[in-house]
């Protein structure tokens, strides 16, 4: 009997624990509604946008390196039930110099310097992808575009990508939307 309940206290706990990746695709989040907080129907964003450890600097990769392709300040999210790229428009100053300290003082004011896109599409996790640096997505790509100006997301539009180029000038265009 005190075998099988030394066997009991010993295997349990690992069932129970995800030891093999540190929890890094956050599934915790799986089967979370991402529209629970957005008073517009549309999944908050921003507030999803704390669960990801995928940000940088980029230009858009697949079309010519502009001012249109960047730098842009994006975070990649993709959970089980939501997967996006946030992409942060400085309402003023010089996008060059937008800085991640800029990118966490925004979360305090609600972003209120920038403008900001979510564009959501299928993207991998990083359990279901074999090559980190690879392209996540998957193609072809049904996308949905959303602006958030003031304190309210929108949508900007819908479309659909066959591959990274065709994905990258999408959200090209849309940004030129969205800053109008």
């Amino acid at each position: 009997m005190r075998v099988n309940l030394l066997i009991a206290l010993l295997v349990l706990p690992l069932l129970f624990t995800d030891c093999a990746n540190g929890n890094k695709d956050r599934n915790v989040n799986k089967g979370a509604d991402p529209r629970e907080a957005s008073p517009t129907g549309y999944p908050d964003f921003i507030k999803l946008s704390k669960l990801a450890d995928e940000k940088g600097k980029i230009f858009l990769q697949g079309v010519d390196r502009s001012d249109s392709s960047g730098p842009y300040i994006v975070i990649d999210l993709a959970l089980d039930t939501i997967s996006f790229r946030l992409l942060f428009y400085p309402r003023s100053g010089d996008k060059n110099g937008t800085d991640f300290k800029a990118i966490s003082e925004g979360y305090a004011n609600n972003f209120k310097d920038f403008i900001c896109f979510a564009f959501v599409y299928k993207m991998r996790t990083k359990r279901e992808m074999k090559d980190e640096h690879a392209d996540p997505t998957d193609y072809p790509a049904a996308v949905k575009a959303y602006v958030k100006k003031t304190d309210a997301w929108e949508i900007l539009g819908e479309g659909s990508a066959n591959n990274l180029s065709e994905l990258s000038r999408l959200e090209i265009n849309w940004i030129y939307k969205g800053i109008q």
